[in-house]
């Protein structure tokens, strides 16, 4: 038996303490845990090859169940066992759903939970890369582009295709959406992801000093060029150039960028050599480049050459199933970071954040969530702690409404209520089960 790792989930160390027992210490590296909210944080620090959650876990953590959901999505590799009572099957039911792997009734044998622990073993993949953690994701990448709804799987897949093709990807969408993180997350899970990664914020250099930047000057091109600057083209050799906000450069800079990318070389500024370069480019802009291209603002053939492979980022109003999971996130890092003992926020103040639309996107509720975080002296974020701005536009909106003819079936009446809430509230099933003032059980059980 190979080795591997496991990571024990429940309210008491029985049950760990047994499954150490059982198998041994030899192959295996066993961990405990006792809260489902630090999950996120075991799984950016190590690989883990199984996790076991009991249902009385599960029970202490209203969000487990998404917790659950976005750790089988970013960490393909682990094998999830779950351990429930008879009262909480459907718990079992729900983490099975959500990608679990297996689940047996308590009380288990020693044999049957040997037996139970090989039928994991034996699933475990050869290889499968775990997104919280690997080559510096953790930091950079896939650890802080948080996210478990439907919208955001599609764009965790795109990003994974990305990564596997060497070539240009254009990366769009509004302001604070996290264009740079997709970047690094690509360059990370790609063939040059042991090779330097290098970005370049077009949008806050002065237009006369980008070409200087980007493609670097010989000694005496220009006043104050008093000695040779390399390109960031040499600087990040065989590795990745991120060019963020790419449709603020002007013509010049377009042309020389277009010849970079189809002959693979350049001149620095002053400098009449050729100089061969092997990188990847990565584009991003929160512009629509199409229309730029149509009001004559940017290249169309360079727009061609960049836009080979376009990943575009949702902005977080599409997205309200992921407010609580990434409000959840930024209270725990800035809580841990200034030394507070925040639990988490009141209900009514993360209704309000889930009414806001969020212009400003993830970036605006990391902000946002910092600040409260410095002004909050208890124990709960509360809707004080936050601008005016959130409050007043959160009781402006109004909730969506709709209504039925006459005589529909009450089943029927049921149903769209589900639907249309589930709708409102961006899938997240935790909200819309308040809202219909049921269990999230319940809801399951309808759905």
């Amino acid at each position: 038996m190979k080795d591997f790792s496991l990571l024990c989930v429940d309210t008491s160390k029985d049950l760990f303490k047994r499954l150490h027992k059982i198998i041994g210490i030899n192959n295996a590296y066993f961990y405990w845990e006792t809260r489902v909210d630090r999950l996120i944080e075991w799984f950016e620090s190590r690989n883990l090859d199984i996790l076991v959650i009991t249902g009385d876990a599960m029970e202490t953590d209203s969000d487990a169940l998404d917790i659950i959901s976005l750790i089988a999505q970013r960490s393909p590799g682990t094998v999830i066992l779950t351990l429930v009572n008879d009262k909480q099957l459907n718990t079992a039911i729900e983490i099975m759903q959500s990608g679990g792997y297996l689940y047996a009734k308590l009380p288990l044998d020693d044999n049957n939970l040997k037996f139970f622990l090989t039928s994991a073993y034996k699933n475990i993949p050869l290889y499968s890369q775990n997104f919280f953690l690997s080559s510096g994701v953790k930091k950079n990448g896939f650890g802080k582009l948080l996210g478990i709804s439907e919208i955001m799987k599609e764009l965790y897949d795109q990003t994974t295709r990305a990564a596997m093709m060497d070539m240009p990807v254009l990366i769009t969408g509004e302001t604070g959406t996290g264009k740079d993180l997709v970047a690094q997350a690509i360059h990370n899970m790609g063939d040059r992801k042991t090779r330097p990664f290098v970005p370049v914020h077009l949008g806050t250099l002065p237009t006369d000093l980008v070409p200087g930047e980007l493609f670097g000057h010989e000694k005496g091109a220009f006043t104050g060029a008093t000695e040779k600057k390399k390109s960031i083209f040499e600087k990040a050799e065989k590795g990745t150039v991120f060019l963020d906000e790419i449709s603020t450069t002007n013509e010049k800079v377009q042309v020389s960028l277009l010849r970079l990318i189809e002959n693979r070389e350049f001149y620095r500024i002053g400098g009449s050599n050729k100089i061969s370069t092997d990188v990847r480019i990565l584009a991003a802009t929160n512009l629509d480049l199409h229309e730029a291209v149509m009001n004559g603002q940017f290249r169309e053939d360079l727009y061609y050459r960049l836009n080979v492979f376009c990943i575009n980022l949702p902005p977080l109003r599409d997205r309200k199933g992921d407010i609580q999971l990434l409000t959840r996130h930024f209270i725990n890092q800035y809580g841990e970071y200034m030394n507070k003992r925040i639990s988490g926020i009141s209900d009514s103040c993360m209704h309000m954040l889930e009414a806001y639309d969020w212009p400003g996107n993830v970036r605006d509720l990391k902000n946002l969530i910092q600040r409260a975080v410095v002004q909050c002296d208890g124990k709960k974020l509360l809707e004080r702690h936050f601008p005016e701005r959130i409050r007043i536009k959160s009781l402006e909106k109004k909730q969506s409404s709709f209504s039925f003819p006459m005589g529909t079936p009450l089943g029927d009446v049921e149903k769209e209520m589900i639907k249309q809430t589930l709708v409102y509230t961006g899938n997240n099933k935790k909200r819309a089960a308040e809202l219909l003032g049921i269990s999230r059980r319940t809801l399951y059980n309808k759905l």
